[in-house]
């Protein structure tokens, strides 16, 4: 089973604009609210959303992301060796 990084990386990889670029933050914005409970899934978003806002230009927005993964990977149930290799 593929993880959810990999997913999403397919998806990044995809768009080459930013009006893409906004719809897959939108989407993930989306993907993300309905798992607020699953830790796992908001590591995924968080890693994913600072990918996309680092193409974008928007420093500012993948720091904050990179520092919620950050907190994300501290937090119960801890972050598997392999969701750690991935980023």
């Amino acid at each position: 089973m593929a993880m959810a990084f990999e997913r999403w990386a397919d998806r990044i990889a995809a768009t080459d604009d930013e009006q893409s670029r906004r719809e897959l933050l939108a989407e993930l914005g989306a993907w993300r609210a309905a798992r607020l409970t699953d830790i796992p899934a908001l590591r995924d978003a968080a890693f994913a959303m600072s990918r996309i806002y680092a193409l974008m230009g928007s420093h500012q927005d993948a720091v904050r992301e990179a520092r919620a993964l950050l907190s994300l990977c501290h937090t119960v149930p801890p972050a598997s060796e392999e969701e750690i290799d991935q980023v």
